[in-house]
C-alpha cells in the first residue's frame, strides 16, 4: 500500500526475489558484530518468513530458535537462543 511505500524506507518494503535479502545481509554479518555476551537475537520479518529466517539464523550464530507470533496469529518474530 501506498501508506508503507511513502514512510518506509526501499529497503523495508523491496527484500528482493524471496523478501530476504536484507535478511540475509544483516544475519551474515552477525558472527562478527554480535557482543561476545550476546544470550539472543530477535528479528521481527514479514508474513511467511519465519521458517527460514529461523534456519539461516541458527546456521549463522547457533543457538535454539523460537517463533512469536503477532496478535493476527501470525509468526513474526524470531527469536535465537545463544549459550542459554
Amino acid at each position: 500500500p501506498s501508506a508503507i511505500r511513502n514512510h518506509e524506507p526501499r529497503e523495508a518494503v523491496d527484500g528482493g526475489e524471496d523478501g530476504l535479502t536484507i535478511i540475509r545481509a544483516m544475519i551474515n554479518q552477525f558472527p562478527a558484530r554480535l557482543a561476545q555476551d550476546a544470550s539472543a537475537v530477535l528479528l521481527e520479518v514479514g508474513a511467511g518468513q519465519a521458517s527460514e529466517v529461523a534456519e539461516l539464523l541458527t546456521k549463522s550464530i547457533g543457538g535454539e530458535a523460537l517463533m512469536h507470533r503477532d496478535l493476527l496469529g501470525t509468526r513474526r518474530v524470531v527469536e535465537v537462543r545463544i549459550g542459554y
